[in-house]
């Protein structure tokens, strides 16, 4: 606990892969449906309005920080249960805590680690045979995550007989947490429509494309790095989860509730390995397990030492505030610079930066400009205007949008100006969008962020033009 409590981020951050870090503490905040984590947004929006604290650094510790330290100690009691070496349930403990990607979500402002809390609490219960309550808090992680959550449920389905019994249980706390989300809880008004169904059948997509495109030849390469990252992960602690792991009849349940990470490992891309977070607990009790299968002697005390050494090297990586982020991180920088910004002023939805040769590029994060603006409104009742690129190529989609624009006095590009004059070959065709922005809207400034330092990431305001 305190090696998590030196390194977790002291408010929001967008380091280690906290993309979605703004809609979190939006939706939390303000309980609005912004992300797909019902349970999350309702715990969090009393945790986010404390009388004290920074509302995104009680995300973290209450949210992240704490529900991943009482992880490492279910971890502990499962693998008590299942064996009587002595060191088996510090072994799988510790090769939790000292997971590079399980401690990197530990940290900052996500899902993954309630998720992970949520899904390995219920098998601790399934375990000591609580099967109510085990079924409760399996509905609890259907409703942290809708696709995600699921596996849980269909392990512990297929493992448990008591669980079978009793099935409807979490299927009924997920449809409440579920219909309540969506039900009574205003929408965010600058959302995106998508056409993905969800995680399931967006990795479904993904693997069909690899064979259509004949990427299912890189497979080999795919999977040694993910297996170079399993083992950067856990360490030497992966030798006894390929023990345990070795015997299907005992470990069938963890294979089930690990089958879409692995999915994800093999063709979900650069985002793949976050995917094993919330089911490295699962991973961390085969350790443990497996530990107590292995002959070699003192084996078991190597693996011990290199699990905890790893832990205490957190520091060294993933030290928010010191190594990885500024003092005021960067992602809170990017809502304090709205404040020399005027009340009216539009801010596009792009965070540019200067590609290697030259051209001008929005990364995957400039979605969430919207909702760091509309944060900064509602927290300051300074009303800004938040412009997605969505909403000026698509009249149509977006007509509700585009209509709450013009309410808010913003006068819209043409859609075919838009077409004609973007220059979508051009270099900058994004910031030629801004401008056509600023030349609609010559009485109200317009801003785009800029990407100023790619190390720490730390972006500054542009303005296209002067009223």
């Amino acid at each position: 606990m305190a090696v998590l409590l030196i390194c977790m981020s002291p408010d929001i951050s967008q380091k280690c892969y906290g993309n979605d870090t703004f809609s979190f503490l939006y939706g939390a905040k303000f309980l609005e449906v912004r992300y797909p984590a019902p349970l999350y947004t309702f715990i969090g929006w009393p945790v986010s309005n404390l009388p004290f604290g920074v509302d995104g650094g009680n995300l973290v510790l209450f949210l992240s920080t704490i529900p991943a330290f009482l992880s490492s100690i279910f971890v502990f009691l499962i693998t008590r249960k299942y064996t009587e070496h002595r060191l088996a349930p510090w072994v799988a403990s510790a090769s939790l805590m000292g997971c590079y990607v399980f401690f990197s979500q530990a940290i900052i402002v996500e899902l993954y680690s309630l998720l992970a809390f949520f899904s390995i609490a219920s098998f601790l219960a399934l375990t000591y045979g609580k099967y109510k309550t085990a079924a409760v808090l399996c509905g609890c992680a259907m409703a942290c995550h809708y696709i995600t959550g699921m596996l849980p449920f269909v392990a512990f389905f297929i493992y448990s007989k008591e669980f079978r019994k009793i099935f409807y249980l979490p299927v009924f706390v997920f449809a409440i947490i579920f219909l309540s989300y969506h039900t009574f809880l205003d929408r965010f008004v600058w959302e995106i429509k998508t056409t993905s169904s969800g995680q399931l059948f967006d990795i479904f997509d993904k693997i069909l494309m690899a064979f259509e495109r004949g990427e299912i030849h890189d497979l080999p390469q795919t999977v040694w790095e993910g297996a170079s990252i399993l083992v950067i992960s856990f360490g030497v602690a992966i030798i006894p989860v390929l023990k345990f792991m070795s015997n299907a009849k005992r470990s069938y349940v963890y294979w089930i509730v690990l089958s879409l990470p692995i999915g994800f490992i093999l063709f979900g891309g650069y985002s793949r390995y976050i995917n094993i977070v919330p089911f490295a607990p699962f991973i961390a009790v085969m350790a443990g397990i497996g530990v107590s299968q292995l002959t070699i002697k003192h084996l078991e005390k190597g693996i011990l030492v290199c699990s905890l050494v790893m832990m205490a090297s957190m520091p060294l990586f993933f030290d928010i505030g010191r190594t990885l982020d500024e003092k005021v991180t960067t992602a809170r920088q990017m809502i304090d610079a709205l404040d020399e910004v005027d009340e009216g002023s539009i801010i596009m939805g792009l965070k540019l930066f200067e590609w290697d040769d030259g051209h001008e590029y929005s990364d995957s994060l400039g979605g969430n400009v919207a909702v760091l603006v509309e944060y900064y409104s509602r927290e300051t009742d300074r009303e800004m205007i938040p412009v997605r690129l969505s909403f000026l190529l698509d009249s149509e989609k977006y007509e509700d949008q585009r209509a709450e624009l013009r309410y808010r006095g913003m006068i819209l590009p043409e859609y075919e100006d838009v077409l004609r004059r973007a220059g979508w070959e051009a270099d900058y065709w994004m910031h030629n969008l801004a401008k056509q922005v600023a030349a609609y809207n010559p009485d109200r400034d317009v801003y785009y962020y800029e990407i100023v330092d790619k190390e720490t990431e730390r972006c500054e305001l542009v303005k296209v033009n002067s009223n």
